[in-house]
């Protein structure tokens, strides 16, 4: 019998309030509210539109899905039709939250189908419990999205004109007003010597003139153009105080070199390494400091670089009209202790921006939390994006630079969900179109980009509650026979020292040598030799490829295999895999989420679905061929 043959109820079918009377109560007050017109919008725009997702989600309304290939796969997922009990609705209407987490399921399949053209069908058999499983982490994010969007934004979801932001930011001719309270100034600048900081290479780099401004000869006299010296005593002055000064830096921006670049850069991805134990508790701290610009010394060397010169004391008294009380302020010296490492160095710290072990915290644009223990995006920013996406797709134009505006947010914020970068492709060739700020329609395949990037938005956050699965595992592809897949339990504090070495370039695994094992050939970077032989894993998986390809998307294809396989199992979801992999290109397009070749993406999108659905986060580690033990299988 086909047992969910009544399942017809996208965006409809939920168990409602008892009595007329109280279902209308309830849809009224749910109506109020922002969540209720962000679902009005996304079901308005999936049962009107043309664009592939919208498609699918109607067609799995209207009950035409295909019945799923295997029991075991965790693709494609049924619809939603009953709220999860184990999921606390929160006070948000169930049917808005029952649709928008449908419509999310409906994005995942469309996801993990390469997001072709045609719709993929949903299946008619009964749902499985690692099927169930995704559904409830489904349910939970949405429950939190929705309710972050009431937070924000109250009774009213405008949406209307939000865009306009990103095309005024882009015409360059709109200035912000003068906020002269909105500075960041320290209470004494030039306190930090950075030569006991940096790098003696880098100092003794940047602190040469020759070396900075490299078109510029030792001794050689120089001017800067349209008058910027003493530019700020053109300026008119209040009744209190003078206006501060213009200073334009592009100029020497142009004569400077391009500077080294940093070794790490901080960035939302540098929060997902944190891992909260089950009986551990999370608490944050934060030091900032009154613009770390202002309190570096500079060199000797480079002072006559400065446009603008120092400001003099009868300066401050004649032209600014401050007295000598308010001028003695200006250089009284900073407290420093022992234990404050910024006061130390002569970094005055921002109180402002000072938190200390707090619960909650927002850095990098993202908040973070310690109940649940998570980061996500910060919730102003991210419904800005929201607003400012749900515009442009009812608008369905746009010019390049005003959409890479909001396309450098939306970037940002998927690097919590790397994975996610595979929606993106067809946006990258439409924001290099010229000229850059004339409008233009979008094509059809980016507005699809667009409608999955917000329909998956509940699942933007990252856990940090994810334990490491206590099984390594390893796969491999090898284009005479088809793929392979091997496993060894060692326990989680093992594969955890394995997963750390993911981030890290150079850094790959070794096995011990066992009777017969082929001799290890030179590799540059740093071993790491494991306790283990390969006798010790277990194969998992042997099949035989179906069709001739490239060796870099079979390997690929390899590492899906295994995900799949630790998606089969509600257990393994809600986790960190750590995978030994033997081909850079599949540990690297697979890192970041996406590849320029689009023999990849299909692969890509298929496995950032299977991750986004199980909440696994993948730890990919190279392992050079002559020690991987799934070499073998794969060989047959």
């Amino acid at each position: 019998m086909k047992l969910c043959r009544g399942i017809r109820v996208l965006l409809q079918s939920v168990k409602r309030p008892n009595g007329p009377a109280a279902a209308q109560e309830a849809s009224a007050a749910v109506a109020t509210l922002a969540s209720g017109g962000y679902t009005a919008f996304l079901s308005e725009l999936v049962g009107h539109s043309d664009l592939p997702l919208a498609i699918a989600a109607r067609t799995v309304l209207a009950d035409d899905g295909k019945l799923a290939s295997s029991r075991q796969d965790l693709f494609p997922l049924p619809s939603i039709s009953r709220w999860p009990e184990a999921v606390d609705i929160k006070g948000l209407g169930q049917d808005s939250a029952l649709a928008c987490a449908n419509v999310c399921v409906v994005a995942l399949n469309h996801l993990e189908k390469g997001m072709q053209s045609t719709p993929a069908g949903t299946p008619r058999t009964a749902g499985t419990s690692a099927q169930a499983m995704v559904h409830q982490h489904i349910c939970g994010r949405v429950v939190r999205f929705l309710g972050r969007l009431n937070d924000t934004l109250g009774s009213s979801f405008c949406y209307k004109g939000a865009f306009d932001k990103h095309e005024r930011a882009t015409k360059g001719s709109a200035c912000e007003p003068v906020r002269g309270d909105a500075v960041d100034l320290p209470d004494k600048a030039a306190s930090c010597d950075p030569s006991t900081l940096v790098d003696p290479d880098l100092w003794q780099a940047v602190r040469q003139a020759e070396c900075v401004f490299p078109g510029v000869s030792a001794g050689e006299t120089f001017g800067f153009p349209c008058d910027k010296c003493r530019e700020w005593l053109k300026f008119s002055q209040c009744q209190s105080h003078p206006k501060g000064g213009s200073w334009d830096g592009s100029w020497l921006s142009e004569q400077a070199a391009r500077p080294p670049k940093p070794q790490r850069l901080a960035n939302p991805s540098s929060f997902v390494d944190i891992l909260v134990g089950p009986c551990e508790k999370l608490y944050m701290s934060k030091r900032d400091a009154s613009t770390y610009f202002d309190n570096l010394t500079v060199p000797s060397e480079l002072r006559p670089w400065f446009g603008q010169e120092p400001v003099m004391l009868d300066e401050l008294v004649s032209f600014g009209k401050f007295s000598l009380s308010e001028v003695r302020e200006f250089i009284d010296d900073s407290h420093a202790g022992d234990m404050l490492v910024n006061s130390t160095h002569g970094i005055p710290k921002n109180k402002a921006k000072d938190v200390t072990l707090a619960s909650t915290m927002t850095g990098l644009g993202c908040d973070m939390s310690s109940e649940p223990p998570l980061v996500e995006p910060a919730k102003d920013k991210l419904v800005q994006l929201l607003l400012a996406v749900c515009d442009l797709l009812e608008r369905k134009a746009g010019s390049p630079q005003a959409v890479n505006s909001a396309l450098g947010v939306l970037q940002w914020f998927y690097l919590l969900q790397r994975g996610m970068f595979s929606i993106l492709d067809r946006v990258y060739n439409f924001v290099q179109q010229e000229p850059a700020n004339d409008p233009r329609p979008l094509p059809c395949n980016l507005q699809d980009e667009l409608l999955t990037a917000i329909a998956l938005a509940p699942l933007l956050p990252a856990a940090l509650d994810r334990a490491y699965l206590p099984e390594l595992l390893a796969c491999d592809a090898a284009p005479e026979y088809g793929f392979g897949v091997s496993k060894l339990e060692c326990g989680q504090k093992q594969v955890e020292q394995v997963g750390r070495l993911s981030e890290r370039r150079g850094d790959y695994v070794r096995l011990l040598l066992g009777a017969g094992d082929e001799p290890e050939l030179t590799r540059c970077g740093t071993p790491h030799r494991l306790p283990f032989k390969k006798s010790a894993f277990r194969t998992l998986i042997r099949s035989k490829a179906r069709w001739q390809a490239h060796s870099g998307l079979l390997e690929c294809h390899g590492v899906l295999l295994t995900v799949k396989w630790i998606c089969r199992s509600r257990a393994r979801h809600h986790k960190r895999a750590v995978i030994l992999v033997d081909a850079k290109t599949a540990l690297g397009s697979i890192s970041k989420g996406r590849s320029s070749a689009r023999a990849l993406r299909r692969v890509l999108r298929s496995t950032a679905a299977h991750c986004l659905a199980a909440d696994v986060l993948l730890r990919l580690v190279y392992i050079p061929t002559e020690s991987n033990p799934a070499d073998a299988p794969s060989r047959g």
